[in-house]
């Protein structure tokens, strides 16, 4: 059973830790660092979080990122921060040059989810409230407000898709993704990130990484590499392999003690 921090004995000792530097602090960012909405285009990040944001980049020994689902023409604009890293698409597309996947794999991949997408758009017709958002490589069909009576069917004419395509399917909250047959994930962003020593971190410093949904639990599993000082978070209920567990609010709250 994973303890929440601020419930557990441990909470001196782990903050005492992440206040350390040189440090790396990697965040997801939806059901993270802003409520999940009806509609992704609904997001939207408190302005305290964001100001703690700017605080951590101002420090030049901490690196601050965020590993996302989202574009990151998205992440960029609504948070607007131009010193944090930023990785979109699960890994697959980032800020830093060379890091994620190569030009060459992108322009292939988007390609292929351009005709996934001719095939599946039609969805949003058949099944009210279904959002089909087109990311580039990665293709997400939202059904939070399709009625539970069609979710059934909506998933299986998804799976039939990513079948007859030749493409996996990965599951988030009241979401599902086609995307390419990659090794490319939020863990292998996070170990990118600890490979380049930014700020001269090395391994057995600070590092943390919150997230909430099953694609996180790639960089919760790869933060055990990292050494004693690495500590992962899963935001909210639900199986996981992070360290410890925060609800509601806490994040904002474990930035404060630590920024």
């Amino acid at each position: 059973m994973t303890e929440n921090l601020f419930l557990s004995p441990a909470l001196n000792a782990v903050i005492e830790s992440l206040r350390m530097k040189p440090r790396i602090l990697a965040f997801d960012f939806d059901g993270t660092l802003a409520p999940i909405a009806a509609s992704p285009a609904d997001v939207t990040i408190s302005q305290k979080l964001l100001h703690l944001l700017e605080k951590l980049v101002e420090d030049k020994n901490t690196v601050t990122a965020i590993v996302s689902g989202r574009t990151l023409a998205d992440l960029e604009r609504m948070i607007g921060i131009h010193s944090i890293i930023y990785y979109g698409n699960h890994g697959m597309t980032s800020s830093l040059e060379g890091f994620g996947a190569s030009r060459e794999q992108l322009i292939k991949w988007t390609y292929e989810a351009s005709k996934i997408h001719e095939k599946i758009s039609c969805l949003e017709s058949i099944y009210k409230g279904c959002i089909i958002e087109n990311k580039g490589p990665v293709l997400s069909v939202h059904y939070r407000k399709v009625d539970n009576a069609s979710v059934g069917e909506l998933l299986a004419t998804v799976r039939n898709t990513a079948i007859e395509f030749d493409v996996d399917i990965q599951n988030g909250k009241l979401v599902t993704e086609l995307k390419p047959k990659t090794n490319i994930t939020k863990g292998t962003a996070l170990s990118e990130i600890a490979a380049k020593k930014f700020s001269e971190w090395t391994k057995g410093d600070p590092f943390l990484f919150a997230g909430d949904d099953n694609t996180d639990e790639d960089g919760f599993r790869v933060m055990k590499n990292f050494g004693k000082n690495s500590f992962s978070f899963k935001i909210g209920d639900g199986e996981t392999s992070a360290n410890y567990r925060l609800f509601d609010g806490e994040i904002e709250k474990l930035i404060e003690m630590i920024v």
